[in-house]
């Protein structure tokens, strides 16, 4: 684990640079494939970036109104950015809405932008996984194999190193994927069931995985759900490609 990195006086927590990081990588890969895709890349960019201030911007304020006991004689201290008064539910709600009322103006297609976003969920899968690593979070399960790491005072299935490789694993795929012919919301179903079915077949390496209806892990639930609905939207969703994705396979 390396819960803080200092840099001189500075102590930076290592988890929250690495999802930062990951974050501005996956906003660029995603810009790339929009480019092929005939969508301008700094569309997507812009999108992100508006999507990031507004959702830190709605996580500081529902945690305000969640402890408005404690904020309503001091309103100054709402102002305080710390990484464990945000609320994450209202963050992505206001980040999403942001991000989707931009790309609505600009008349952005969903399916060429559910394409677009294809690799950065890969990405984004990795670098969660990295950080998790960094910081302890989502540990494996017990083991006695000769790869197992000593975390929490144990010998355990290096839990985040299986997720980490399973979401390089699926960039490749998509980004291999994505200069073909392949329709745009192909590739974007061929990414959900690619980190679905790796949620799947993981999570049961994990060892503080939450649990629904009698002892279910939820994550592998989600994970089943999305490789269902993947391979059920896959008829529906084909058709050809944009003139821009057929030009970049004709010159790749």
């Amino acid at each position: 684990m390396l819960p803080t990195l200092r840099i001189g006086p500075l102590a930076l927590q290592t988890s929250g640079l690495i999802v930062l990081l990951g974050f501005w990588g996956a906003l660029e890969l995603s810009a790339r494939q929009a480019g092929r895709l005939g969508i301008g890349a700094s569309t997507i960019s812009n999108a992100g970036w508006y999507g990031v201030l507004a959702g830190l911007a709605g996580a500081r304020l529902g945690y305000v109104v969640q402890h408005w006991s404690i904020y309503r004689t001091g309103l100054l201290g709402a102002l305080a950015l710390n990484p464990q008064t945000l609320h994450p539910v209202a963050g992505f709600l206001g980040g999403a809405l942001a991000a989707g009322l931009y790309l609505w103006r600009k008349r952005v297609p969903v399916r060429p932008l559910l394409a677009a976003a294809a690799p950065g969920l890969a990405a984004g899968f990795s670098a969660l996984a990295l950080a998790n690593l960094a910081s302890g979070a989502g540990y494996g399960r017990e083991t006695s194999l000769p790869w197992a790491i000593d975390l929490w005072s144990a010998q355990r299935h290096p839990a985040q190193l299986y997720e980490l490789a399973a979401g390089a694993i699926s960039l490749l795929i998509l980004w291999r994927a994505g200069r073909t012919a392949l329709a745009p919301g192909q590739l974007f179903l061929l990414s959900v069931a690619l980190l679905g079915g790796a949620r799947l077949l993981l999570e049961p390496f994990r060892a503080n995985s939450a649990l629904i209806m009698g002892g279910f892990r939820a994550a592998q639930a989600a994970g089943l759900v999305a490789v269902l609905g993947a391979l059920w939207l896959v008829p529906i969703w084909s058709g050809d490609p944009p003139p821009a994705l057929a030009r970049a396979r004709a010159t790749d």
